[in-house]
């Protein structure tokens, strides 16, 4: 192991449930972080952090730092948690990112899954995964690249462990689960 360093630090907040990705081409790092801190917000919701590959994180992200943004296009009400994000990124450059997602009141989270840019960035096109399957209460979800066209969901759901293989179509026409572009 090396020195630890510090990657990403907003004063008086917590940045939880980091998950890293490289991005294709040597983009850079985008690191998908639950963030108490941004503006207006009552809860966690998802934010990204970013590093080039050259000397990673050679200076700490801080919440007002141009290289830490909201993941989300259109953002939620300011009183939806919206944590435990993952993010992954498809061969085609298309990244998706995961978080479960609780509205005040609601029973449980559910794992909602958005699709962003080759960047990282403006995630919208909401899908839920296990929306007509095992409940709620869908939570600590995380998402595997199986291949060149699917990416498959895992959450813990009713005391077990729930798989389902997603396919990016962009075409609003297709039956079932759908995310789209």
């Amino acid at each position: 192991w090396s020195r630890p360093r510090t990657a990403s630090f907003r004063p008086g907040f917590r940045d939880g449930m980091p998950v890293p990705c490289v991005l294709k081409s040597g983009r850079g790092i985008a690191l998908a972080v639950e963030d108490r801190g941004l503006p207006g917000r009552k809860t966690f919701q998802p934010s990204i952090v970013y590093s080039s590959m050259k000397n990673p994180w050679a200076v700490p992200v801080n919440g007002e730092s141009s290289r830490r943004w909201e993941a989300l296009k259109n953002p939620l009400k300011p009183d939806v948690y919206a944590g435990a994000p993952y993010l992954r990124q498809m061969p085609s450059g298309t990244t998706v990112l995961s978080v479960q997602v609780q509205e005040p009141g609601q029973a449980g989270p559910t794992m909602v899954v958005y699709l962003g840019n080759e960047d990282a960035r403006r995630f919208s096109s909401p899908s839920k995964p296990f929306e007509n399957g095992p409940g709620s209460k869908q939570k600590w979800g995380s998402l595997f690249v199986k291949d060149a066209n699917t990416i498959t969901a895992l959450s813990s759901c009713l005391g077990g462990v729930w798989s389902i293989d997603g396919r990016i179509v962009r075409s609003s026409a297709v039956a079932g689960k759908k995310m789209e572009e």
